[in-house]
């Protein structure tokens, strides 16, 4: 059983009005499993788990927390002021994901996870990994990627003055940056203000850079192959494509 632990000790802790609610919530829970807790083992059991994560292991799961908290934040501030009773439920749970993820920094100790990473499958059992952050990662035509060999990484110099994100388009075979931009512009059509921005560098007959300010603070844009691991030269990001065998889609 869950509960049974082989050695208990005695202390004296005051708790809070809601925490010794929600232990005697939670008590309600198990006793419809017909388990029966004692508050102290309620916190054995419910804050041991948690307080005995590695830092490694705190880390990664806030991540997941912090994801969770700003889609509630999102709802929140979706809800109208008028439907008070969602707005309060609303903020009870994204005040419980922003408590859990304060906790779980600490737990983390400073510890920086590795950036969580997506599959998509493609053509040929190959996948595609990429950063697993849909804020800052756009994949443009995922419903191409069964039939696609090839994936391309476009990235906006200066793309968060834009509000530019990095953008995945995937394509068989070799495709001209037109093609790609045009993708890109389906999903996002910003994208399209955003290459008539672009500056043409200027140089003097001695070869100086004329226009080197207003260059750098213009957007460019760059388009990479997604490349299979590469030890020599790296995968920037962590993008890769792997193989995963066996035979994806060929029409």
């Amino acid at each position: 059983m869950i509960f049974q632990t082989p050695k208990r000790i005695k202390r004296s802790v005051d708790l809070n009005e809601e925490t010794d609610f929600h232990i005697d919530q939670y008590r309600g829970l198990l006793a419809k499993k017909g388990i029966t807790a004692s508050r102290g083992a309620v916190v054995d059991n419910g804050l041991g788990p948690l307080l005995s994560l590695s830092p490694e292991q705190a880390a990664k799961l806030k991540q997941f927390v912090d994801r969770e908290h700003a889609s509630s934040e999102e709802l929140l501030n979706a809800t109208p002021s008028s439907d008070k009773f969602s707005r309060a439920k609303r903020e009870r749970e994204t005040s419980a994901l922003k408590g859990l993820s304060e906790v779980l920094e600490t737990l983390a100790d400073g510890v920086i996870p590795d950036q969580l990473m997506r599959k998509i499958p493609m053509l040929g059992g190959e996948a595609l990994l990429i950063p697993d952050d849909p804020e800052n990662w756009v994949v443009a035509n995922e419903d191409d990627a069964p039939y696609s060999d090839k994936a391309t990484i476009v990235e906006v110099r200066n793309g968060p003055k834009y509000g530019m994100p990095h953008f995945v388009v995937f394509h068989r075979g070799e495709i001209v940056a037109e093609f790609i931009d045009e993708v890109v512009t389906r999903v996002c059509p910003a994208y399209e203000s955003v290459l008539a921005k672009r500056v043409t560098p200027r140089y003097d007959s001695d070869g100086n850079f004329l226009n080197l300010e207003e260059w750098d603070a213009s957007p460019a844009i760059g388009r990479f192959p997604a490349m299979p691991h590469n030890p020599v030269l790296g995968n920037p990001y962590g993008i890769e494509i792997i193989d995963e065998g066996g035979k994806g889609a060929k029409n």
